[in-house]
């Protein structure tokens, strides 16, 4: 099992009046948790980091951190579905602006293909 880590910065693209009570957030920055499966693609990568960058940064970045939240693990599902590599485990820290003292964490164990089963080890990432 691979354990991929992601960070980056999201530019809101409206601002909403459900950002926290306060209306225009300017960034929020991400940091993404992946524990994949161990099947390489022909480059010999488990999966293109700048692939889930994109993908989270073409989001709709609007309204509330649980809708960004939701919004960023459906992006990295669909990088995945586009692999061979099987996406056993998804966290994402998601902050408005560099300064805040809060902060969202979305967790979420994604469906897995019929007959595979989460590997042992993901019992240290959880902890």
């Amino acid at each position: 099992m691979y354990v991929m880590n992601r960070k980056g910065t999201l530019i809101t693209n409206k601002h909403t009046a459900n950002q926290c009570k306060v209306t225009g957030h300017k960034f929020y920055t991400y940091h993404v948790i992946l524990a994949c499966s161990e099947t390489l693609d022909d480059n010999k990568f488990i999966i293109d980091h700048l692939d889930i960058h994109q993908a989270i940064t073409n989001i709709r970045v609007t309204g509330s951190c649980e809708e960004i939240q939701k919004r960023i693990y459906r992006a990295v599902r669909q990088v995945f579905a586009t692999t061979e590599t099987t996406l056993f485990f998804y966290r994402c820290i998601l902050t408005p602006e560099a300064d805040s003292v809060a902060y969202l964490e979305y967790i979420k164990l994604p469906p897995l293909p019929a007959g595979v089963k989460r590997p042992r080890e993901l019992r240290y990432i959880v902890s």
